[in-house]
């Protein structure tokens, strides 16, 4: 619809199916097929009621029950039994091995009268287990360099790689001097205790290097876990041909996992996410006349994101001995040309995130007019904390055990194993709480001025209020300073207009006209 990524808008059941509105929209639900009654997508020039989005509006009926009983039931299975190996599989016993594929996914419904012209129900619920193996080709520590032996490390022409000593630095004229570590071993004595146990974190070699530098000489099938549940249940009532209302409840989580190919899965760089999102609504539809109908609308919906490392809550800095930075997770140890330790994701805690809707709308018609008011409020919270590096990243380079001014020389390993990083940071961000609100009004009239000609008229005013509190600058602890880079904007009327005209027999010419203002899209406010 021409719009920013993401920036659409989305509807179920005349309710909000949208992220807070704070940052990036994104959709919260995504409904089963088998629990969609109808579905509606307009992509340029609709009408009033809809706004706060510069891009599409996608709208949403989910089914409900009626005087007989109906259901269904589904089952789709895919297994890496009906897969080949892939080209790069590692060879287990002289046979090549393939990444575990299982992949279910499985649901059903049902739906029918409580009491018959009076009350219905419908239940929807689809599962998914799915289980996605992938190869993951590493370099790791050969046995000869967790010994602090690098007497056998060379480059790919199979020239000795030599290591220095950067305790024995001195200057040298304009220059600074080491002195190499005699046979190009590091003594026990000089090796780190605490860079001793994080080689064993590391997989163990399990095939031969791809050259002489010992490249790739790791390679084991990992596999990347999803679990998937939504349900949902509706209910609708009817009081008299004149009332009746609605209260749909809906659940989803989608949970990721992995199975490591380290050792101990807390030395995993990659993240998983354990995720869910739950909302309830209530709908009341009046007929106050045969003319005149008003809905009113309550949507209340929470979602948890927490995105998380394996290492978090093993208190892996005092297994190895770490010490200054936070307990809470494995840190990320990058050494050059070989594998890393940990992520740089470690945690981020996104929960509660709340929001609240109030709609209510008011339709008449009267002649040729079919005539249309109504105003939303919703309130939204975002509650987090983000630890992408609390305990700590550390990088590890040739450059402490390289003779000063040779790139030819020096190992990262070896730095790693003197206990000599070249970089350190922690981030860790202030704990969040932020809330805004947002507003609007419209009015829409759609009139019927002949046969031939029918004109949209319409005008709808958005406002946001700016997150408070604001969100800090930077992603330091200690900082007290905040930015707030949004106005208020206090004149969004988006004016409406559209046309269409029946010229001849099978020539209907359309056209339209239309103000939108988006939401902020910033993470920074």
């Amino acid at each position: 619809a021409g719009g920013r990524a993401q920036s659409q808008m989305f509807w179920i059941d005349g309710a909000s199916g949208q992220n807070m509105r704070l940052g990036i929209g994104q959709m919260d639900t995504d409904p089963p097929v088998e629990l969609i009654d109808e579905i509606k997508v307009l992509s340029n020039n609709y009408s009033a009621e809809f706004g706060g989005s510069n891009g599409g509006v996608i709208i949403e009926t989910t089914k409900s029950g009626t005087n007989q009983f109906h259901g269904s039931a589904l089952e789709y299975l895919r297994n890496d039994l009906m897969d080949a190996p892939g080209f790069f599989a590692p060879i287990v016993n002289g046979e090549k091995s393939k990444p575990k594929l299982r992949y279910n996914l499985f649901g059903g419904t049902i739906g029918g009268p409580v009491i018959k012209n009076k009350t219905f129900f419908f239940f929807d619920y689809e599962g998914s287990r799915r289980r996605t193996g992938y190869t993951s080709t590493l370099t790791v520590p050969s046995l000869l360099q967790r010994a602090g032996d690098f007497s056998k490390t060379t480059t790919a022409a199979g020239a000795l790689i030599p290591i220095y000593d950067p305790s024995s630095t001195a200057a040298s004229g304009n220059t600074f001097v080491r002195q190499p570590f005699p046979g190009n071993v590091i003594p026990a004595a000089a090796q780190d205790p605490v860079a001793l146990k994080l080689l064993g974190y590391f997989p163990l070699p399990n095939r031969a290097a791809d050259n002489a530098t010992g490249a790739n000489n790791f390679r084991g099938n990992g596999a990347n876990t999803l679990t998937h549940d939504f349900w949902s249940i509706k209910g609708d009532h009817n009081f008299s041909s004149k009332d009746r209302i609605t209260g749909r409840y809906m659940f989803n989580r989608d949970n990721t996992n992995i199975l490591s190919v380290f050792p101990d899965p807390g030395a995993e760089t990659a993240s998983f996410n354990v995720a869910n999102q739950k909302s309830a609504l209530g709908d009341w539809i009046h007929t106050i006349s045969p003319t005149t109908v008003n809905e009113f609308r309550v949507n209340i919906a929470r979602r948890v994101a927490h995105a998380l490392s394996s290492g978090v809550g093993g208190d892996y800095p005092t297994k190895i001995g770490l010490k200054g930075v936070s307990n809470n997770a494995f840190p990320n140890v990058t050494t050059a040309g070989f594998t890393a330790l940990g992520s740089t994701n470690q945690e981020r805690q996104q929960y509660p995130i709340d929001q609240q809707q109030f709609v209510e709308n008011l339709s008449h018609v009267r002649g040729r007019h079919s005539l249309k008011g109504g105003f939303e409020l919703r309130r939204s919270r975002n509650h987090e904390i983000n630890l992408p590096t609390a305990s700590g990243s550390f990088g590890f380079a040739t450059q402490p055990t390289g003779q000063p001014g040779n790139a030819a020389t020096g190992n990262a390993m070896a730095s790693l194993l003197l206990g000599f990083p070249s970089t350190f940071t922690a981030q860790q961000t202030d704990e969040l709480d932020r809330y805004s609100y947002y507003m609007a009004a419209f009015f829409q009239d759609d009139w019927t001025v002949s046969r031939s000609l029918t004109l949209n008229l319409g005008v709808r005013y958005d406002v946001q209020l700016i997150p408070q509190p604001p969100q800090p600058n930077t992603l330091t602890p200690l900082t007290t300073l905040y930015t707030s880079t949004i106005n208020i904007d206090k004149n969004n009327f988006a004016p409406r207009l559209g046309v269409a005209w029946n010229m001849a027999k099978g020539t209907v010419l359309r056209a339209g006209y239309g103000m939108f203002y988006a939401k902020t899209t910033n993470s920074t406010y």
